[in-house]
C-alpha cells in the first residue's frame, strides 16, 4: 500500500499501551472506520491493571508530568495539549462518563507541579533554555524559579510547595524549578 490509508481500509495495531491506543483513538476520530487493536493481555479480565498483571509502561500507576524540555519546543507544546487533553477528561469523568475499572470521582491528571532541584545557586542550563523557550511560546507563567521571590508567591498563590526539601529553610544552596503545569497522570 502506497501512501495514506482510506478511511474503509482496515488498519491494524499491535499494542494497546498508551501508543497503541491513543493512536486508534486518533484514528476514529479522524473517521478511519476499520481500526482494530491487539494486545496479548485480556482487557475484559484485567482492565490494564497493573495490579491484575498488565505489564505495558502505560498501565503503571502514574507517571510524571512535566513541560520542561530545554529548547525542544514541540515537546512543551505537546505537553500543553496532553494537559489539557487530561483535564478534559477528568471533567468527563466528574460529570459521570466513566469507563469501567473508573469512578466519577476519579482524575486523570493531578496537578500537583513538577520539581527540579539543583545545588548552588545558578540554574543550569538546560533550566535557564526551558525558561527562555517557556517564555517565547507563551508558558513563561508556568515556569517558577525557586529562589525568586515573586515565583514564591505566585506557588503559595497556586497552592504548590516551591521548597519541597525544605533546602532553603535548612539554609542549603539550591535553586530549581516548579513547573506549574506539572504533575503526574494515573496510567
Amino acid at each position: 500500500m502506497a501512501g495514506r490509508p482510506g478511511k474503509d481500509d482496515p488498519i491494524a495495531i499491535v499494542g494497546v499501551g498508551i501508543f497503541g491506543l491513543s493512536t486508534a483513538l486518533h484514528l476514529a476520530r479522524r473517521g478511519y472506520r476499520h481500526v482494530t487493536v491487539f494486545d496479548r493481555q485480556d482487557y475484559d479480565s484485567g482492565l490494564y491493571s497493573y495490579q491484575k498483571g498488565c505489564d505495558a509502561a502505560s498501565a503503571d500507576l502514574n507517571k510524571i508530568i512535566r513541560s520542561a524540555y530545554g529548547t525542544q519546543t514541540e515537546y512543551q507544546e505537546l505537553s500543553f495539549e496532553a494537559v489539557q487533553q487530561w483535564h478534559t477528561w477528568s471533567k468527563q469523568l466528574s460529570d459521570g462518563d466513566a469507563p469501567p475499572g473508573m469512578t466519577s470521582s476519579d482524575k486523570v491528571l493531578h496537578n500537583c507541579g513538577a520539581i527540579s532541584i539543583n545545588a548552588g545557586e545558578g540554574l543550569p542550563p538546560f533550566e535557564q533554555a526551558t525558561i527562555e523557550a517557556m517564555a517565547k511560546l507563551g508558558h513563561g507563567h508556568t515556569q517558577l524559579i525557586t529562589t525568586d521571590p515573586e515565583d514564591v508567591k505566585t506557588a503559595q498563590k497556586l497552592g504548590l510547595n516551591i521548597d519541597q526539601f525544605n533546602a532553603q529553610a535548612r539554609g542549603k544552596a539550591t535553586v530549581g524549578v516548579l513547573d506549574a503545569s506539572g504533575g503526574f497522570a494515573v496510567a
